[in-house]
């Protein structure tokens, strides 16, 4: 609250502003003259211009020079170049007037592309360091990745792999019983001599000696059946039954053994046939292929793209076991790309760019990773969004542009901030989650040196979307700060020879940029006329500056 005393100094304050501004008045020189007045009066008195007295026998022939209505005396080009004057003499030209729509550069989501390490692993090597620009395919992180193992064999594995016991009693078998046979033949063979037409021995002796042949023979072909079961060819069977040793674990042995266990469809084959033979060669492949194909994995997609994934061939036995854990095919497909079935790999940039600025590695020589955890951060900035916040009639001009994919014109509010760029299109418009519009415009970008990551546009900078909303076909374009206020009118300043003069136009559209004059009639620019487009303000303001000074030359003629 105000107390009594404050008004009364309120008062006081007022009183002496009121005195010394009176007094100022009275005292005050008087002020010069415009040029147009000053003018007048050089031809109504030129001896007062002059500030001297004609005495007698002095002649002075002042004559009658026409004074130009101009903005002042003549300005030195020195003092134009300070004052930052632009002259320009404009021809009419077509012009498209737009709208500016103000928005941010932002990187779209999809540029910015973080590496995962496909399976667990240990850091191997850092092949780079933020800051960096890799090129595409490039390893990024090299890792050593863990064991995957071999397939189980859940449904071979007493055909493949029988026990210990069990080889040596088939082995033991075969041998007795082909022992057994040769005694049964050789005691037939004799106990026939003496049962001819007049027998010796009983019939029923033969008999019975025929039966123990017939068991004889059965025991044995059931004891090269179960070596034949377990692989062994007929040349081997051979071989142990004359005391030879088992043959070593082969893949033919062990294709041989999925074969007569009715296990090696007709998909095994065809894979197998269409890997190269240091790869068939392999029992673990063989092994890999018929417990796929026994665990109905074997399927056509997965059969058709292990024919044709030569990249996956060398590492058909990692891919049984991934299979019998359930990876997808399109995972399979993702680890044979990216290398990460090698017992060493690099973690590479992708390929969808020519290269990526390294944003962040994140992991360090000999770190534990787990599949799926980021090892490195990237960016691609060749493209970048525009991010514009339309309200009002603007949303209709975006939408429209969105519609139409008509070019638009981007410009940066800070001159030298970012380039202009022509012909950008309007992406799409939504609507975000707080309930504003949004419109996104796709922006190039370009690398100011090549392999640096200095970019021509950065994130964050501040462009206008300049929208088209009408055309002039033949106009004057003239920046907006050519025009000037006098009063109520538009003027322009024209430079005639060393002095300048105001022109009165009618401007048919303006904006913050540009003004559009009209090339004939009224309001327009005289034909040829040399327009001050640059620092006219400025210029007007030395110019009235320059009216204001004493005129005069200050001495007197006499005699």
């Amino acid at each position: 609250m105000i107390r009594p005393t404050d008004w009364l100094k309120i008062a006081a304050a007022v009183a002496c502003t009121g005195f010394g501004i009176l007094v100022g008045w009275q005292v005050a020189p008087p002020r010069a003259m415009p040029a147009e007045t000053t003018a007048a009066a050089k031809q109504a008195d030129p001896a007062k211009e002059h500030g001297h007295s004609h005495a007698s026998g002095a002649e002075h022939d002042h004559g009658s020079e026409p004074e130009p209505d101009d903005e002042g005396p003549a300005l030195s080009s020195a003092t134009l170049t300070r004052l930052g004057v632009v002259i320009e003499q404009p021809e009419p030209r077509p012009f498209a007037a737009t709208h500016r729509v103000f928005g941010t550069i932002t990187t779209p989501p999809e540029a910015t592309r973080a590496l995962f390490a496909p399976v667990g692993g240990f850091v191997d090597a850092l092949r780079t360091r933020a800051g960096d620009v890799v090129p595409a395919g490039h390893d990024v992180v090299t890792m050593i990745r863990d064991s995957i193992g071999r397939v189980r064999l859940e449904f071979t594995s007493e055909i493949l792999q029988p026990g210990q016991e069990e080889r040596h009693a088939a082995v033991l078998a075969v041998r007795r019983t082909a022992g057994e046979l040769a005694i049964a033949q050789a005691e037939l063979a004799r106990i026939e001599t003496f049962t001819g037409d007049q027998p010796v021995v009983p019939r029923e002796r033969e008999i019975e000696l025929r039966y123990a042949l017939r068991r004889a023979e059965m025991a044995y072909e059931h004891a090269r059946h179960e070596l034949a079961r377990h692989g062994l060819s007929k040349e081997q069977i051979e071989a142990v039954i004359g005391g030879g040793h088992l043959p070593p674990v082969s893949a033919a042995r062990w294709k041989r053994a999925l074969t007569h266990n009715g296990i090696w469809t007709e998909s095994a084959e065809s894979v197998y046939l269409a890997l190269p033979e240091a790869i068939r060669d392999r029992p673990f492949c063989v092994a890999t292929l018929g417990e796929l194909a026994a665990g109905d994995l074997l399927t056509p997609d997965v059969t058709q793209w292990l024919r044709e994934a030569k990249n996956a061939w060398p590492h058909i036995e990692a891919l049984g076991a991934l299979l019998q854990r359930g990876t997808t095919l399109a995972e399979l497909d993702r680890l044979v790309r990216a290398g990460a079935l090698d017992p060493a790999f690099g973690i590479r940039a992708p390929d969808d760019a020519p290269d990526w600025d390294v944003i962040d590695v994140v992991v360090r020589t000999g770190a534990r990773v787990e599949a799926g955890d980021t090892v490195a951060t990237l960016r691609d900035q060749r493209r970048l969004w525009l991010e514009l916040l339309p309200e009002g009639r603007e949303i209709g001009i975006v939408t429209e542009l969105a519609n139409s994919s008509a070019p638009c014109t981007l410009r940066p509010l800070i001159p030298g901030s970012g380039p202009v760029v022509e012909d950008a299109k309007v992406a799409f418009v939504d609507r975000r989650a707080d309930g504003r519009t949004k419109a996104i415009v796709d922006v190039a970008n370009a690398r100011t040196t090549p392999g640096s990551r200095t970019w021509s546009i950065q994130p964050g900078v501040r462009y206008a979307l300049h929208a088209p909303v009408a055309r002039f076909e033949n106009s004057y374009v003239l920046p907006r700060e050519a025009l000037l206020k006098d009063g109520a009118a538009t003027v322009v300043l024209l430079q005639h020879e060393d002095h300048f003069e105001t022109h009165e136009v009618v401007p048919l559209h303006q904006d913050a940029e540009f003004a559009v004059i009209p090339a004939s009639g009224v309001g327009s620019i005289p034909d040829g006329a040399r327009v001050v487009v640059r620092g006219a303000f400025a210029l007007r303001l030395a110019l009235r500056q320059g009216d204001e000074e004493p005129a005069g030359h200050g001495h007197s003629h006499g005699m």
